[in-house]
């Protein structure tokens, strides 16, 4: 016995020894911080430890400290006449249990019947090489012989004291995660709709999916929609028929029935879990889900009375890890149930997965931090979520609200969310039960993109590409993360899409000087205008009189001066990028700046208006542009005429004092005309020469399906010498949005 106290003794002492060095490690090589204070402290030359963020947090496996004790009492809900009991590996067997433990049970307490929980009959090799760095823990549901709470928990302090018996608990009865009330208490909130091309008839009222503070859905769905081959399980109360889900839908099971039955859906959560995930998009009718290609797999475990039973739960579990490396692989399970940071029983099974669990925060208004029990939460595949509001707030309602904490992984919108119901029909419901589903969408789409990640890398995508925000809590207010679908598929795109800035004032001086912080693992150009007021419409970023371009390098930051406007300061960031064959430009805009420079924050709204510029049925065609004669004076001029190819007029502005070495973006506004050319026509103008050579701008001006585009085409070349008028143009398609 003291050679196995000192043993672990050593153990303990070696791995917090491993945890220091991986810890500097990480800090000196991995660093990649996320908030705008943390970088802004860094550019200061001022370390704060406890801002810092990496890249990578580090999980631990559940029962690396050894046994957890159970802290059930008789109030809380649990079966009378069960256990449920977690073995060591050295007892653990994949199919079968080892005759000695049988015996052992069967001498030592009331024992009826013993029931393997974990059994994998025909593991893949995939899944073995999972066991491999996750160790297997077989899991054991004990039927005990007489009916009676008070035995229940004296049996498990017996079978606590026992080696091999990691942890032993109750059976107990889980109920789904819905507010008691869903009436809600917060503020009334239109939010804008995306312009897609999304034909569903209620895509208007999806506000989490496409409103300003939703998860900018239609921007990921330029880049994925999902794939079929990607199965999200939903351990729920069944998924029943609906016309805006049965394309989307396999064969499940019902872990509560034993049978194939999972359409009798009485409740009606798991059918409306269902349609956030995976409503099918363009059909004409209803609704879209986050990710509308995929297939969703009804996993039912709820009774009668609408709970389950944690063995019931287990089973389900058990059955998507035995399909890991198979054909019909589960790769997401959505548990939209009660006790998160509670529920230690479940931890071995979901570090057995090896897919991504997403489970719901809880909506008891509690800070999940203070969980006895939640340092064992902290698994590299499983994700927790809470509910936020159409105003980007946390969730409260007449009698409850979300749960929150660090261990709170991120929120998603839970409040008001319309989705599929029974009877071919629709509702809005609110909890973080309905939080939890807009994450495992997010999820199918990673890994619709890029089906060889594994799940801690999904989970790692979706909290780096979560927008950094301060919330509300009863506790004050505390740093946390807000769902962005379109920034976690930049995070997974091998450094194809660049994340949004992030903003920090440095201090005040002639107005602000701000720190626009790249979040990107690579260089980026930006351009930025601080000089507007647009009422919180990034849309409407028009105008070019003060645009700046700045480059800005990977995860590093540049210092600029902001003048203020009116009562307050607004900056436009926007990052133009390519991807796919596409064009794209990302915009973050911050408002909110105190005109005293009281202040020290930015409040900003990281909007992902990343939609593809539109391809447009009557798009204005490019100007073109020919020198007709040319003058000498003390400077160069000439007469150039701008022709308006079009069926319509056209409003045209157009520059030619400008010298920007064929890069479009540096369109400076000094000496713009804007004149109006009618269709079919041209004009002449006279052009003022500029150094060696004549560079001259022109711009279109106009608006399609709600975008307010510019399209631009800009010349150069017109030689110094005065017998040649050539000029060589430059049909670059730059539209702004």
């Amino acid at each position: 016995m003291k050679n196995t106290k000192l043993a672990n003794t050593l153990t303990k002492a070696l791995l917090i020894l491993l945890s220091a060095l991986m810890l500097v490690t990480s800090v000196v090589y991995c660093f990649n911080p996320k908030t705008a204070s943390a970088q802004s402290e860094i550019i200061n030359g001022e370390a704060a430890e406890t801002e810092i963020l990496e890249e990578e947090e580090e999980y631990a496996d559940p029962f690396a400290d050894g046994k957890i004790y159970c802290d059930a009492t008789l109030d809380d809900d649990f079966c009378d006449d069960s256990l449920i009991v977690v073995l060591d590996e050295k007892l653990s067997k994949l199919a079968g249990i080892a005759n000695d433990i049988v015996s052992r049970f069967f001498s030592l307490i009331n024992c009826k019947s013993i029931e393997n929980l974990t059994e994998i009959l025909n593991p893949s090799q995939s899944l073995l090489d999972y066991y491999k760095t996750h160790k297997f823990r077989q899991i054991l549901h004990i039927k005990l012989g007489q009916n009676s709470k008070q035995y229940v928990l004296k049996t498990i302090k017996f079978l606590e004291k026992l080696d091999g018996i990691l942890y032993v608990g109750p059976d107990e009865v889980v109920s789904l995660d819905l507010p008691e009330d869903d009436t809600q208490i917060e503020e009334i909130y239109e939010s804008e709709v995306a312009s897609v091309a999304v034909n569903d008839s209620k895509f208007d009222d999806l506000w989490g999916l496409h409103g300003d503070y939703g998860i900018s859905a239609p921007s990921a769905w330029d880049f994925t929609t999902g794939s079929k081959k990607i199965r999200v399980g939903v351990m729920d109360t069944g998924i029943a028929n609906h016309e805006d889900l049965n394309a989307n839908l396999a064969e499940g099971l019902d872990f509560n029935n034993s049978n194939s039955v999972t359409n009798d859906d009485a409740h009606g959560h798991g059918t409306h879990v269902a349609g956030t995930i995976a409503a099918v998009a363009n059909n004409n009718i209803g609704i879209a889900g986050v990710a509308p290609n995929v297939t969703l797999v009804p996993l039912q475990i709820t009774n009668e009375e609408n709970t389950a039973n944690l063995d019931v739960v287990m089973r389900a579990i058990s059955y998507a890890t035995s399909l890991w490396g198979k054909a019909n692989q589960i790769s997401i399970l959505n548990y939209s149930f009660s006790d998160f940071g509670k529920n230690v029983s479940l931890l071995s099974l979901i570090y057995h997965f090896p897919g991504l669990f997403v489970w719901s925060a809880g909506n008891e208004g509690e800070n999940v931090d203070n969980y006895e029990s939640i340092k064992n939460f902290k698994l590299d595949n499983l994700i927790s979520v809470g509910s936020s509001n159409k105003s980007g707030k946390r969730s409260t309602w007449i009698f409850r609200s979300s749960n929150y904490g660090e261990n709170v992984d991120v929120f998603a919108p839970g409040s008001s969310i319309l989705s599929t119901y029974l009877n071919n029909s629709y509702t809005t419901k609110s909890g973080t039960s309905m939080a939890a589903p807009h994450v495992s969408g997010v999820a199918a789409l990673l890994w619709s993109m890029n089906p060889s990640l594994s799940a801690s890398a999904i989970k790692s995508a979706i909290i780096n590409g979560a927008t950094r925000i301060m919330m509300d809590t009863p506790d004050g207010v505390k740093p946390a993360y807000r769902l962005t679908a379109d920034d976690a598929i930049a995070y997974i795109s091998q450094n194809r899409i660049p994340m949004h800035v992030a903003f920090s004032i440095k201090d005040k001086s002639d107005g602000w000087n701000v720190y626009i912080i790249n979040q990107s693992n690579f260089e980026i150009y930006v351009t930025y205008n601080s000089r507007m007021c647009f009422n919180d419409d990034a849309k409407n970023f028009s105008g070019l009189q003060h645009l700046t371009d700045i480059v800005i390098p990977a995860n590093g930051s540049k210092l600029v001066n902001i003048k203020e406007n009116g009562t307050a300061c607004y900056i436009v960031a926007a990052i133009n990028y390519s991807y796919n064959g596409k064009n794209y430009r990302k915009i973050t805009y911050a408002n909110g700046i105190s005109k005293d420079g009281t202040t020290n924050d930015v409040r900003y709204n990281q909007v992902s208006y990343n939609a593809a510029f539109p391809t447009l049925e009557n798009e204005p065609k490019y100007l073109t542009v020919i020198p007709t004669d040319r003058q000498w004076k003390w400077t160069y001029n000439w007469d150039i005429k701008i022709t308006n190819p079009n069926q319509y007029a056209v409003q045209v502005s157009y520059n030619s004092n400008m010298c920007f070495n064929g890069d479009a973006a540096n369109f400076t506004v000094s000496d713009i005309v804007t004149i109006t050319i009618p269709a079919n026509s041209s004009v002449v103008v006279k052009i003022l020469g500029n150094g060696t050579a004549c560079y001259i701008t022109t711009c279109i001006n106009y608006s399609y399906k709600g975008y307010d585009c510019r399209k631009i085409t800009y010349a150069n070349n017109l030689a110094k010498n005065n017998g040649n008028y050539s000029l060589t143009p430059y049909y670059n398609d730059v539209r702004v949005l």
